[in-house]
């Protein structure tokens, strides 16, 4: 677990590190995480050391905080602009509210959701994404992606990275360790350890595809190391 907080640490730090004439505009600031019961044995640090730390030592006044969880659905959990200490106080009470909830994970349907919700945003700020996840498509019988194989779950990954990279927002991604045998794309796998895992997968195309996803987005993937923890949290 303690993988976790420097992985993020380090990847906002690299979104952070932008030029001043840069800082100048307003920023949306915007998380994609995983809410699937994969991520359980991760997900209260999750919150309470990275999502948290964003939002206090990240945002400026003026800027705007948004958080999008997935599973078989994105839900939209905070679209709060901070302009005041009572602000951030809402959106961090908010933040300790979340728990990972889905039994299946639809990767492809999330990275739609965080194009549409990321485009409507409005042009003059500047788009901050960090992306939180394990990298595993695992959709329910129920998904309307569930009966792509892993060729069309590929090939939607592609089309829709695509676009979100064309509009030039800057990206990071940081990979959750998979609790259990993950799969490679095709092929699937079953999550195993301390937490709730997710429900085997049903779809042709269920596996890892975080590789795609970061190819496609031409964004680094920030993996895990325990070591230099506090200095990391420091930075």
């Amino acid at each position: 677990m303690k993988k976790l907080l420097l992985a993020f640490v380090v990847a906002v730090s690299l979104v952070s590190a932008v030029p001043a004439a840069a800082q100048e505009k307003p920023v949306d600031l915007i998380v994609l995480l995983d809410a699937s019961q994969s991520m359980f044995p991760y997900f209260t640090e999750v919150v309470d050391f990275v999502v948290s730390r964003i939002a206090r030592e990240y945002l400026r006044f003026g800027d705007t905080f948004h958080l999008l969880t997935f599973t078989d659905s994105v839900r939209i959990e905070i679209a709060q602009a901070v302009r005041t200490e009572q602000d951030l106080k809402s959106l961090l009470g908010r933040l300790y509210l979340l728990y990972p909830f889905g039994r299946s994970t639809d990767l492809v349907s999330a990275l739609t959701s965080l194009y549409r919700y990321t485009a409507d945003l409005p042009e003059s700020s500047r788009k901050l994404i960090v992306m939180v996840t394990d990298g595993m498509h695992n959709p329910s019988a129920q998904s309307p992606n569930a009966a792509l194989g892993a060729e069309q779950v590929r090939a939607s990954i592609d089309d829709t990275t695509a676009r979100i990279r064309a509009n030039g927002w800057t990206i990071r991604i940081v990979r959750i360790p998979f609790e259990g045998t993950p799969g490679a794309p095709g092929v699937g796998g079953t999550a195993a350890g301390t937490g709730t895992a997710e429900a085997p997968g049903v779809s042709p195309g269920a596996g890892d595809y975080l590789s795609e996803v970061a190819t496609g987005l031409g964004a680094p993937v920030t993996e895990f190391s325990s070591e230099g923890r506090e200095d990391a949290a420091g930075r």
